[in-house]
């Protein structure tokens, strides 16, 4: 089985009716570094790196000592996630004012009031 993304990603577009949607260059991590020598160079390795599945590539940034600080950290990412969405939703959707984002955290220690 073979999943394009570009079609993908164009099928998402439709049936959420944003086809028309503009498009932004999301830059890529400041930790990874490419090269030209890199690229893939001969059919097979194209072929191959056509079927890698990128979401899979999950780097571990950090170690938590204490489910405490799991809690917090995923508190702050999901912050910082709503963030960049907030900035990015009225680039791509006409929208006048968007609501205020409650994040809830159910672990009392982690709590930042």
């Amino acid at each position: 089985m073979y999943l394009s993304q570009i079609d993908y990603l164009k099928r998402v577009l439709e049936r959420f009716n944003l086809k028309g949607a503009k498009s932004i260059i999301t830059p890529l991590a400041q930790h990874f570094k490419l090269s030209k020598e890199q690229k893939p160079k001969s059919d097979e390795d194209i072929a191959y790196m056509q079927k890698v599945s990128y979401a899979s590539a999950n780097l571990q940034s950090i170690v938590a000592l204490s489910t405490i600080e799991v809690e917090y950290i995923t508190a702050n990412d999901a912050v910082k996630k709503t963030l960049w969405l907030r900035g990015l939703v009225p680039e791509i959707l006409p929208v006048k004012e968007l609501k205020t984002i409650v994040i809830h955290c159910d672990n009392q220690s982690a709590r930042v009031s």
